[in-house]
């Protein structure tokens, strides 16, 4: 039987699944994506604007290799992930263990601990396969500019956009050493805030420089402290303005890693 981590499984859930809904494409149905990578249980979705992927280290009892899904990759209705993240919550403790399973004629995950049952239906979409797409396609490129940040200390130095066109129009520079948000709504309109920071040298790879949107920073970092309050993440960058990568680590159990599409030609 595959194991896995139920608190680590069920705030993945969560998250995919809020992210999930804030998909607005008539030509595509929000899903959660679901495959696996070697040991790891991936689970996945995108917005268009950003994706989000958590890779869940699963393993079994014996010691052999866990195998799941055999190179399927499968879809999940949103809500019933949230359903399922809600369950877990409210009747396991933080630590316990899942059973994971899958049954191929159903096409139905399993998720058994003791005194619950959970039965995940996928859903046919083409959705699914950009995502796994998505995901192949990011690992695949170079990211030479990279800065270490500590998601706490970044979260609490980073403004909270309040109002809706702070969401859409509040940004962070990041360029080299120093970051600096402002607020652009159009080409030429850049207007820098009191929030801004220096990073240690030593903590900067390349020459960064970039600019992302504050909340959609602000969200992939908040999903790093919630798995480990002074979680390091790294921030790596390429010099083509193709997608950024957010990333942290829990020692081998889990990988986070969140793609954002950074802001292109806007410049103070």
């Amino acid at each position: 039987m595959n194991n896995i981590v139920r608190d680590y499984l069920a705030y993945a859930f969560e998250s995919t699944s809020r992210l999930a809904k804030q998909l607005n494409r008539e030509s595509l149905t929000p899903v959660v994506a679901m495959w696996q990578e070697d040991n790891y249980l991936v689970i996945a979705t995108c917005d268009g604007y950003r994706q989000h992927e958590f890779r869940l280290l699963m393993f079994r009892d014996d010691g052999s290799p866990p195998a799941l899904l055999h190179g399927r990759v499968l879809a999940f209705s949103p809500v019933a992930i949230a359903a399922a993240a809600r369950a877990l919550d409210e009747q396991l403790g933080e630590n316990d263990l899942l059973h994971v399973d899958y049954d191929d004629d159903q096409t139905t995950v399993s998720l058994t601990a003791p005194g619950i049952t959970i039965s995940l239906k996928a859903t046919e979409s083409q959705h699914k396969d950009h995502i796994r797409r998505f995901a192949t396609t990011f690992n695949e490129v170079e990211r030479p500019d990279v800065i270490k940040v500590n998601a706490k200390e970044l979260l609490a130095a980073l403004p909270k956009p309040r109002r809706n066109n702070e969401r859409i129009y509040m940004f962070v520079h990041f360029n080299e050493c120093t970051w600096q948000v402002g607020v652009q709504s159009k080409l030429n309109s850049w207007q820098p805030t009191e929030h801004n920071g220096v990073f240690d040298a030593q903590d900067v790879q390349g020459t960064p420089s970039c600019k992302l949107n504050v909340q959609m920073l602000r969200e992939a970092l908040e999903v790093a402290e919630r798995y480990h309050p002074f979680a390091e993440c790294t921030i790596a960058l390429t010099k083509r303005n193709e997608a950024v990568l957010v990333q942290a680590s829990v020692g081998k159990v889990l990988d986070f890693r969140a793609y954002i599409m950074p802001v292109v030609n806007l410049q103070p």
